[in-house]
């Protein structure tokens, strides 16, 4: 194990440069060199530099939970308010209307994000179901009630789809995963899990003691040897970087 923790140790480095200055209550890659950023106003496209290239709100929407990519040209925002989603390109321009999930009978949804061929995963807060949806809200995949399936009540945060796999952040267990189908398949027990990102279906689990990396086994779970910055909350990544925020600064580790 500790030669596995080396290895991880010289994967990631932090570069010379200081990290970007900019408020962000969460962010993405644009696979550029940028960022999507969000913020509380809306989303920002900034370049590496933190100049604003793009601006995109719909304040009449309510405040934009989250953001998921499901490609660098296709951007889901999620509207918890309301509960809508919508569709953007990689210039943030609206490549959809706002779809009100009221209006497709899913007033529940606390949770969304994207899947393959068009579709869309949803966590129903009443129902306790992940659900898999299609463009036209016919049902494709449904896990059926957590609580009866885990034995527990499930508070989850934020999910991703990522190679074939669907990983659910949950506020008092960790890690859950599923397939491709909703069928949860275990639990990656990680204390104090504040977010998470997915690498061709390499779980990266940031807490406020490190970042985990969980690789398949039950067992199989390793912690990156870097000091992190204070009050780290947001990470992302890419083949080649991985990124850290903390709401006001943005850093970048080379791999």
């Amino acid at each position: 194990m500790r030669t596995i923790l080396i290895l991880l140790a010289i994967l990631f480095t932090f570069t010379g440069k200081d990290p970007m200055a900019i408020d962000h209550y969460g962010f993405l890659i644009d696979g550029k060199g940028g960022f999507f950023i969000l913020g509380a106003d809306g989303i920002d496209l900034v370049d590496k530099e933190a100049k604003v290239i793009r601006h995109h709100s719909e304040q009449l929407l309510g405040h934009i939970e989250s953001m998921d990519r499901t490609s660098f040209m296709r951007i889901m925002v999620f509207f918890s308010e309301v509960p809508g989603f919508q569709i953007l390109d990689n210039t943030l321009s609206p490549h959809t209307e706002m779809v009100d999930l009221n209006l497709l009978g899913r007033p529940f949804t606390t949770l969304m994000c994207t899947s393959s061929s068009n579709s869309y995963w949803l966590y129903d807060g009443v129902s306790f179901e992940l659900v898999r949806i299609d463009s036209k809200n016919r049902e494709i995949s449904n896990s059926g009630n957590l609580m009866n399936t885990i034995g527990r009540k499930v508070e989850p945060f934020k999910i991703i789809e990522n190679a074939n796999r669907v990983y659910m952040a949950d506020k008092e267990s960790g890690l859950l995963i599923f397939d491709q189908f909703g069928v949860y398949i275990r639990t990656v027990s990680i204390t104090g899990l504040i977010d998470f990102t997915v690498e061709d279906g390499v779980p990266y689990m940031l807490t406020a003691q490190g970042i985990s990396v969980f690789r398949g086994k039950p067992t199989d779970i390793t912690e990156l040897e870097i000091e992190l910055p204070s009050s780290v909350s947001c990470i992302d990544m890419d083949e080649s970087h991985l990124y850290l925020g903390d709401g006001k600064r943005i850093w970048t580790l080379e791999r």
